[in-house]
């Protein structure tokens, strides 16, 4: 009998033990419910960043899927209760695309890229909430329309009137409208093993020292040189020679 109670007894040891270790496994890897997505873009949205980059060059750096919560914030001064519910309206939304100056990553504007999903009302709805929220946050907004294939230079062009509208017709704003894809910067800059151009009337269009095609009267819109004028290439933006005006 002696004999018996001893194996019994590892038994029941290490069914406790089992039992132990069993209920340990679900904080391992192998028992969490999630896995991975296929990929960060759909086909759609991957084809359009490609295109979208080209039209940037290397002037703005592109980032994707972005959370609304991380592009704006709620302001300062409300209680609790209203900071919470405005917080809440933000954090489960996201933006397609932010363009960031490459040297800070400061937020310059955002891109959607509307599929036919975006004709239901709860995403129209949704996108007009996000185009007030980013207006409100002095951030500009583009939509573009999802389809088969693009054109960088069209993509480019949209941009461009986008976030540089004739001044007669600029929107009031708070926020600087980011600079033109890709901007001039209105300084006179010497094109490499091109001789400096001789002193022009500021009535008289000089011709561009990197293509010799006459220039035209630009305005600054943004950075230290803001609101002077400058000589831009009329060939802009496939040549960007510039000139100070003299």
């Amino acid at each position: 009998m002696h004999d018996l109670i001893l194996p019994i007894i590892i038994l029941v040891v290490l069914a406790i033990i089992v039992a132990v270790f069993k209920n340990l496994i679900p904080i391992g890897k192998s028992k969490l419910p999630y896995e991975k997505q296929p990929a960060l873009f759909t086909p759609a949205e991957r084809s359009f960043l490609g295109v979208l980059e080209q039209a940037v060059g290397n002037q703005f750096r592109i980032m994707g899927k972005v959370r609304l919560g991380d592009i704006v914030k709620v302001k300062s001064g409300l209680d609790n209760k209203a900071r919470q519910s405005a917080f809440n309206k933000i954090q489960s939304k996201h933006v397609d695309f932010i363009a960031c100056d490459p040297n800070d990553l400061s937020i310059q504007f955002a891109v959607e890229l509307d599929d036919k999903s975006h004709e239901r009302e709860d995403r129209q709805d949704r996108d007009a909430f996000v185009d007030k929220v980013m207006d409100v946050a002095g951030i500009p907004i583009i939509h573009f329309q999802a389809k088969k294939a693009y054109v960088v230079q069209e993509v480019r062009d949209t941009l461009v009137a986008k976030l540089n509208p004739p001044e007669e017709k600029a929107p009031v704003t708070t926020a600087p409208i980011p600079k033109s894809i890709p901007a001039p910067v209105p300084v006179a800059v010497p094109v490499a093993n091109t001789p400096p151009s001789p002193p022009q009337s500021a009535n008289v269009s000089p011709k561009c020292p990197s293509c010799g095609a006459e220039m035209v009267r630009r305005k600054a819109k943004s950075g230290q040189n803001a609101g002077n004028e400058f000589w831009g290439c009329s060939q802009y933006p496939r040549c960007k020679g510039i000139m100070a005006i003299g």
